[in-house]
């Protein structure tokens, strides 16, 4: 089964204890509701561990072979001691700099939240029913696998701005950035759904696209140009 890759970081962030308690009740409801989201996780999880214990035995053998040489060669044993100093600054390198990509992946994530517009969704009609009530409904209610099935049959810009809303809230962050930019630039949805593919692209460390877009909207002096001002200053 292929790990989509928005739920490949959903679960590194969950492993890494990066999610909120909300973002965890959720994750681990989606577990129980969502079939393939839980085998997925379950696949995710044995991959996880046999790169873990794959590396693990690597480096287990490497400090063996080392003590091994620096017994049966005891005139070399500066050259096997400086081979093993090399060996782990090089282990420590990595290490560091894994970690280091990990937090600056995760503080632009962070910053694309901070900034990230709540949606209170559509206004329903009381009288005659629309087209997007019953998304709307489920969206206001939280049932957002719901919405998304709904509004996925309605072939329109208003469709693409909520289902790249719903995705990027989902985690799933390629196909928000995806809708987002489906969206027309006659679309009323144009200006929020360009602010808000910025930040996408803000997740994916894309800061030159974002960039692009922000001073757009600055120069076009739209509702979020403040806001896009204050990005370009952070990014």
């Amino acid at each position: 089964m292929h790990i989509s890759e928005e739920h490949i970081d959903l679960y590194e962030r969950f492993y890494q204890q990066q999610l909120s308690e909300k973002e965890i009740r959720e994750f681990e409801a989606r577990l129980v509701y969502d079939k393939e989201f839980s085998e997925q996780f379950e696949q995710y999880k044995q991959i996880e561990q046999g790169v873990r214990d794959h590396y693990r035995n690597e480096m287990k053998q490497r400090f063996l072979s080392i003590d091994e040489e620096m017994d049966h060669k005891p005139i070399e044993k500066h050259l096997v001691k400086k081979k093993w100093l090399v060996f782990v600054a090089a282990a420590l390198v990595v290490i560091i700099f894994s970690i280091y990509k990990g937090n600056q992946k995760s503080e632009s994530r962070q910053l694309a939240l901070n900034y990230w517009p709540a949606e209170p969704g559509l206004p329903v009609k009381m009288s005659s029913k629309g087209r997007f009530d019953d998304a709307m409904n489920a969206y206001k209610l939280g049932e957002v696998d719901e919405a998304a099935e709904l509004l996925v049959s309605i072939d329109s810009d208003t469709s693409d701005y909520f289902l790249g809303v719903i995705a990027f809230e989902e985690n799933e962050f390629e196909s928000a950035r995806g809708f987002f930019g489906k969206i027309e630039s006659s679309s009323f949805f144009f200006d929020e759904g360009q602010f808000r593919l910025a930040l996408v692209y803000i997740t994916f460390g894309e800061f030159k696209a974002a960039s692009e877009i922000f001073q757009l909207q600055v120069d076009r002096k739209t509702e979020f140009a403040s806001a896009s001002k204050e990005l370009l200053s952070k990014i």
